[in-house]
C-alpha cells in the first residue's frame, strides 16, 4: 500500500465512480481498478461492492476510507512541515552599504513573513569585494551596484533601479544637476 493508492481510494469515495476518480487524478479506469483490487488483496477485505454499477464502498470500505483520510491529513501536514524545514537554513548574504539601510530590510522582512526560516549572515562591503566573495563561495548571494565590467563567471540579475540626485546647499547656483556639477569645484 502506498500514499497514491490511498489518494485514489479517497478520490473514488468523493467522486462516486472509478471513471470520475481516474479523470480527476490522471489515471485510466483500469489503472484505478487495479489499484483498488491490489489494495483489497493486501488488506484482505472487500472495499467495494462490484455487483453494483458503479461499484460502491462496503461498510469495511467506508471505515477504511475514513482512516485513509485521517492518514492523508497527517501525511500532508508532515510533508508541509518537512518542506518548511527544508526551506530554512543559513543564507550568507552580502550587500553594499546603501541597500542595508534601504530596500534590504524590507525584502528580508517579507521573506520572514512568508514563513521562510532562514538565518541570515550579513556582510557589507564594496561591489568588487562582494563579487569576489561570491566567486570564492564565501557568500551565497550579494546585492551590489552594477559593476562596470561584470564577471563572466558570475550571474548578474538586475532587480532594482535607484535614482541618484544631486543635493547641494540652497545658495549653490545652477539650472540642472549637470550644470551644478560642472560649475562647482567639488574636488580641491
Amino acid at each position: 500500500m502506498d500514499v497514491k493508492t490511498l489518494y485514489t481510494l479517497v478520490a473514488i469515495a468523493d467522486r462516486g465512480s472509478f471513471a470520475e476518480a481516474g479523470n480527476a487524478i490522471g489515471l485510466t479506469i483500469s489503472a484505478v481498478s487495479m489499484q483498488m483490487r491490489s489494495l483489497e488483496e493486501e488488506l484482505g477485505i472487500t472495499i467495494f461492492d462490484r455487483s453494483r454499477r458503479p461499484p460502491v464502498l462496503t461498510d469495511a470500505g467506508l471505515a477504511f476510507t475514513s482512516r485513509a483520510r485521517d492518514l492523508l491529513t497527517h501525511w500532508e501536514s508532515m510533508s508541509a512541515a518537512l518542506k518548511r524545514e527544508a526551506a530554512g537554513g543559513v543564507l550568507k548574504l552580502g550587500s553594499v552599504h546603501t541597500c542595508v539601510s534601504g530596500v534590504l530590510p524590507l525584502a528580508l522582512k517579507r521573506l520572514h513573513q512568508q514563513g521562510h526560516r532562514i538565518d541570515i549572515h550579513l556582510t557589507t562591503g564594496l561591489t568588487h569585494d562582494l563579487e569576489r566573495a561570491v566567486y570564492r563561495r564565501q557568500l551565497d548571494v550579494a546585492v551590489v551596484t552594477e559593476p562596470e565590467v561584470p564577471r563572466l563567471d558570475l550571474q548578474f540579475m538586475p532587480f532594482f533601479n535607484e535614482e541618484f540626485v544631486v543635493i547641494t546647499h540652497a545658495t549653490t547656483r545652477g539650472d540642472s544637476d549637470k550644470g551644478i556639477l560642472e560649475t562647482t569645484p567639488y574636488v580641491r
